[in-house]
């Protein structure tokens, strides 16, 4: 018996959506000898990023893939075993750079999420399109970027630079400068300012908690919010509703706090 030809593309559609939620999953590691400062450079088209210290000597490579059919192309089998086969890593001498991959069929509904043990004295920029991100401990300068996702930066001795395009971001106990911004979420600082600070939020409020005894020089500025500074905290300049320009305790390195549209709170 012939079908009718009603029956046949919404038929062919649903055969082809079956094939495109087919997901395989599957894994590789490596661990890469290495000798003084490391330069690591990740970029993950989609999945999270988590960075730990571990070994001066070595650089530990955890990752975990999700692949997804597609109507055409590869199988999401093919994709993990591909992967698996030849992991996206590279290394020149103390330069070692993740995730890239030549062949776009290997990325398309792929996600691929890092677990990294690197040395203190490492030098990271990090990417990712979708995915959360969590550094810490690292002493050497970092830029993390994010299209869309949460990052959080703790205990790092380096210049912090950290970007997402719709996220939150943490900052925890940095040492050198601080550089943050999304366009959309909320961004959290918490420690003692000793060198710059520059923190910018689209749409979403801003926190930042400092000790009692800080020295620094703000510069807060919300457009549709409000400025808030713990009455315990010792100022010294113009203070209004939406704006703060002033020397907390004995003035210092200079943190500057704007948001478009949210409230900014130091306590």
């Amino acid at each position: 018996m012939r079908l009718n030809n009603l029956w046949v593309l919404p038929l062919a559609l649903a055969l082809a959506s079956c094939n495109l939620g087919e997901t395989r999953y599957g894994s590789f590691s490596r661990s890469l000898e290495v000798s003084g400062p490391v330069n690591l450079e990740v970029d993950s088209g989609a999945g999270s990023i988590t960075v730990h210290v571990g070994s001066d000597s070595s650089v530990s490579v955890s990752a975990r893939i999700r692949a997804r059919g597609s109507f055409s192309g590869m199988s999401p089998e093919t994709k993990v075993q591909r992967l698996r086969a030849n992991p996206p890593i590279e290394q020149h001498g103390q330069t070692i750079r993740i995730g890239r991959i030549e062949d776009s069929e290997l990325t398309r509904n792929v996600f691929i999420s890092y677990d990294l043990y690197v040395p203190a004295q490492t030098r990271l920029t990090l990417k990712t399109g979708a995915g959360t991100q969590f550094i810490q401990g690292t002493q050497l300068p970092l830029e993390a970027w994010s299209g869309a996702g949460s990052i959080t930066v703790e205990n790092v001795g380096g210049n912090a630079e950290v970007h997402t395009g719709a996220g939150s971001i943490e900052i925890r106990s940095p040492q050198g400068t601080v550089t943050a911004d999304t366009g959309s979420g909320t961004v959290r600082a918490k420690g003692e300012p000793k060198h710059d600070w520059r923190i910018q939020v689209g749409a979403g409020s801003i926190n930042l908690e400092v000790p009692l005894k800080a020295s620094f020089d703000l510069q807060a500025e919300s457009g549709f919010g409000r400025v808030t500074v713990n009455p315990q905290l010792k100022l010294d300049g113009s203070v209004s509703h939406g704006r703060v320009y002033a020397k907390v305790g004995n003035g210092g390195p200079t943190v500057r706090l704007s948001s478009g549209a949210g409230s900014i709170r130091i306590e």
